[in-house]
């Protein structure tokens, strides 16, 4: 099976569990071995193919689509589709990471951000990379837009970016743009 298709997944269903060590002696690395049960083999079957299905899943996510992070001792992998905004923290050299669900604290800098996430994300203020895609709302007379219902300070700048980047969209740009 193996020379047929190196990269497949190996389930056994075995009643002679003492011998499971011999699949390593034939370097098959088998992904799990189920154990003939009266009344357990569909359980652990589901249980397994469900870890196999997860796995898959993720093998397929392009890495180019997940951003991570490092927060303390933790790594976390977060998808791009999920980040409204970054922010400066209060700390130096501190990022806030905004999804709509939570806040993440971590060490970096936003204008490292900025070259790391390319097009997706904008700088609309020195405090803020919002997600173009997530801005709900731009009022230009008070400076500020709305991304995922947080309140995010748009500088000169950042409104001359934002009006390049929407003209270059084709979208029409008034003093209050609602999305």
């Amino acid at each position: 099976m193996r020379r047929r298709d190196p990269h497949g997944t190996l389930v056994y269903i075995t009643g002679h569990s003492d011998l499971a060590w011999r699949t390593f002696q034939y370097h098959l690395e088998a992904f799990d071995y189920i154990q003939k049960e009266p009344g357990q083999i569909g359980t652990s079957a589901a249980r397994c193919l469900g870890e196999i299905h997860t796995r898959l899943l993720a093998e397929r996510q392009d890495p180019a689509e997940i951003f991570t992070l490092r927060t303390g001792e933790t790594v976390r992998h977060i998808p791009l589709k999920d980040i409204l905004f970054f922010e400066t923290g209060s700390l130096p050299h501190h990022v806030l990471l905004h999804t709509a669900g939570s806040r993440m604290d971590f060490l970096g800098s936003l204008g490292e951000l900025e070259i790391q996430l390319g097009e997706r994300f904008l700088r609309t203020h020195r405090a803020y990379l919002v997600a173009v895609d997530k801005i709900e709302e731009t009022d230009l007379k008070y400076n500020k837009l709305w991304v995922g219902g947080h309140a995010c300070l748009l500088s000169r700048a950042g409104k001359a970016a934002l009006r390049k980047r929407r003209e270059m969209a084709g979208d029409v740009f008034s003093d209050s743009i609602s999305i």
